[in-house]
């Protein structure tokens, strides 16, 4: 059964350096897929692991179902084997001296479920994930794709309330990814499971999940809809990181209103109109606080003189705006 996941002003400090997740915020509602994306070092794999109970957090607090599995300043910390998630590594992590079917059947075992109820869920879980007719096979005689579908039916097969998935596809070929990813997200959906995705992969992010949440530094920068991180990035790294663009220097000349005037280096004028950052971390008001003050804010921008150019969404930053054509 799917629960909901909420994390709240997580944080996590290790021995030395700077917070590894620094007040980092979300929700994943019951059933939703959301994916946490970013470059090496963001601190979304120490997030999934926060949340599993594989790291204890240094502050924040942690509830899945309702129930508060960590919580530091309280002193609530719930074992990893009591939060009943399923969790899929980077790694296979496959047990290679058994069977595709054992394998699969191990967490069933593990909780002294019935040898007729264990039969049945591993053959629906073996069946949900296409590998039916490789259940008596040693799981080393797999292919990697393969045996990454055995480590998602054994996560599957005892019914966890949350599904952590770390970067599980990474180890996989570029061709056999782009199969894999598409089966991996109707695989979820069928069990109708809560799932937290972690990927530095921007297009693995935009298929899998519901939502993507953009990391940095140990900060959730933005958490939307994957179109509206795309198309309305709350920061000039979202926009960056999620897609290739043009970016245009310009000065800005003046504000009126909900537009501001622009002029690009060729000496054009641009008018610029900042749009909401409602998905952003940070509330409204103090987004609006932030643009008022010139601060980072997502923009759509509409030229007005002649020319080529074509603007797609820009950005104010310090009194300067970035013009990103397609």
């Amino acid at each position: 059964m799917s629960a909901e996941l909420r994390v709240e002003r997580l944080r996590k400090v290790f021995a030395t350096g700077a917070p590894a997740v620094d007040d980092v915020s979300f929700a994943v509602g019951a059933g939703e897929i959301v994916a946490l994306l970013g470059p090496s070092g963001c601190g979304k794999t120490t997030t999934l692991r926060c949340v599993a109970g594989l790291e204890h957090p240094s502050a924040g607090v942690v509830r899945i179902g309702g129930a508060t599995v960590s919580a530091p300043s309280e002193g609530v910390l719930v074992p990893p084997r009591a939060r009943n998630v399923g969790m899929v590594f980077q790694s296979y992590a496959v047990w290679p001296h058994m069977t595709v079917e054992q394998n699969v059947a191990y967490p069933l075992r593990q909780r002294r479920t019935s040898r007729a109820e264990i039969e049945r869920r591993t053959a629906e879980t073996l069946k949900l994930v296409g590998l039916s007719e490789f259940a008596r096979r040693p799981v080393v005689s797999l292919s990697g794709g393969q045996m990454q579908r055995v480590a998602l039916a054994r996560s599957l097969v005892y019914e966890p309330a949350l599904l952590l998935l770390d970067e599980p596809l990474s180890n996989l070929d570029a061709n056999l990814r782009l199969r894999l990813r598409d089966d991996l997200r109707r695989i979820i959906k069928r069990t109708g499971v809560t799932a937290l995705y972690v990927t530095h992969d921007q297009a693995e992010a935009a298929v899998l999940g519901d939502r993507v949440g953009v990391m940095r530094d140990g900060r959730l920068l933005q958490i939307g809809p994957p179109a509206e991180i795309y198309n309305r990035p709350a920061e000039l790294f979202v926009a960056q990181f999620t897609g290739a663009s043009n970016l245009l220097a310009g000065r800005v000349l003046d504000r009126d209103g909900e537009f501001g005037t622009v002029e690009a280096p060729s000496g054009h004028r641009l008018t610029a109109s900042p749009c909401s950052a409602e998905n952003s971390p940070r509330s409204s008001s103090a987004a609006a606080r932030a643009m008022r003050s010139t601060a980072r804010s997502t923009s759509c921008c509409r030229r007005r003189c002649a020319g080529p150019i074509r603007t797609r969404r820009t950005r104010w930053q310090n009194e300067e705006i970035l013009v990103m054509s397609p």
